[in-house]
């Protein structure tokens, strides 16, 4: 594997961990994995400590020293940024497959990030589609 792939999957893995742990804390159950907050927890914190000790532990890195093979910048931006777009896509997909059936909507809904507290994603969007229909 070279090093830019390993990067990718370092900040992927990182970045799971670190939104399931905020999700946890901020009761989000519609972008949760788990249906108890506490297995978002103990998902999380061995992500991204696991994701950081499988990167420097996998091959001779020096943390120190910033000199990794083929350092450019703006390709460690462009492998942030699609770490962070797939953690992104990933979280909304598996959170929404997950719970499929298990988060229902009883009345009015919440508004901003609140509404990820009783809804998935996909359910948002299929609420909002039919309300769009209806009115």
């Amino acid at each position: 594997m070279n090093f830019w792939t390993e990067y990718f999957l370092l900040v992927f893995g990182a970045l799971i961990g670190a939104l399931q742990i905020a999700v946890a804390h901020s009761k989000l159950l519609g972008l949760s994995f788990f249906s108890r907050r506490l297995w978002g927890y103990l998902f999380g914190i061995p992500m991204v400590v696991g994701s950081f000790w499988w990167f420097f532990a996998s091959s001779d890195r020096n943390i120190l020293v910033l000199e990794f093979p083929n350092f450019h910048t703006g390709m460690m931006i462009s492998c942030t940024a699609l770490a962070l777009l797939a953690t992104f896509l990933l979280t909304l997909s598996v959170s929404s497959l997950v719970k499929a059936n298990r988060l229902k909507v009883n009345g009015d809904i919440e508004h901003g990030l609140e509404v990820l507290k009783q809804m998935t994603y996909f359910q948002i969007i299929r609420y909002l589609f039919r309300k769009k229909r209806q009115g």
